[in-house]
């Protein structure tokens, strides 16, 4: 995971809230299946931080917790493999 108290946002969008790359994250939801997808951790311009998983501009899951957010995406890809 990385230690984003001490690194650079990978973007800030026009509203203030930075976004870092979960790349560890990401690659995990790609060996699940989800190559399309990526994992963020965001933090709002009042310091509120969560994670979301992401596909093109749609949020598909969002979680606190880095448990939550394994879990969200072991959701997702058990949702895609029944289709």
């Amino acid at each position: 995971m990385r230690d984003i108290d001490n690194e650079p946002p990978d973007v800030v969008n026009n509203h203030g809230v930075r976004w870092w790359h979960e790349v560890s994250l990401t690659r995990y939801a790609a060996k699940e299946g989800l190559a399309s997808v990526r994992v963020w951790t965001i933090e709002t311009r009042d310091g509120m931080r969560t994670r979301v998983v992401t596909e093109g501009t749609d949020v598909l899951a969002d979680d606190q917790t880095l448990d939550g957010i394994g879990v969200a995406i072991d959701v997702l890809a058990f949702q895609r493999k029944t289709k």
